[in-house]
């Protein structure tokens, strides 16, 4: 999955509702035909939450799911709205903040990405050199 969020959910035919969802929940599927994203959520959260829950819809989960696969789902998620790439032409922030905000992901998904950086990768953000 190389393209953008919406442009995928678009290609597959699925249905994307915004509307309010209960609780703190940002997004849910029924793994087939149907995001719901929740009608309270920014732009950048959107992108997140739809890329997350497309995730959910390729691996073929219809229900809540354990907290493991939510971690697959969420390292998932951030390889593919992050690619490295893109990390390591903003290694010099050293504001997570500011480094989401360049990349238009939520800091959680950023901090996800970092989570799951290989041990080459973080040793080349740490050095500086080139990947």
């Amino acid at each position: 999955m190389d393209d953008h969020p919406e442009d995928v959910a678009h290609r597959m035919g699925l249905h994307v509702i915004r509307r309010r969802l209960p609780g703190t929940m940002w997004g849910a599927t029924d793994g087939h035909a149907t995001i719901w994203i929740d009608d309270r959520l920014g732009q950048t959260e959107v992108r997140c939450t739809l890329a997350h829950e497309l995730i959910h819809v390729h691996a073929r989960h219809a229900t809540c799911q354990t907290p493991k696969v939510e971690r697959w789902v969420r390292r998932r998620t951030a390889e593919w709205l992050i690619p490295w790439e893109h990390l390591w032409e903003n290694r010099h922030s050293a504001d997570l903040y500011d480094i989401a905000d360049r990349l238009d992901v939520t800091r959680h998904v950023l901090l996800d990405r970092l989570h799951h950086l290989t041990d080459h990768q973080k040793c080349k953000l740490t050095e500086g050199h080139a990947p």
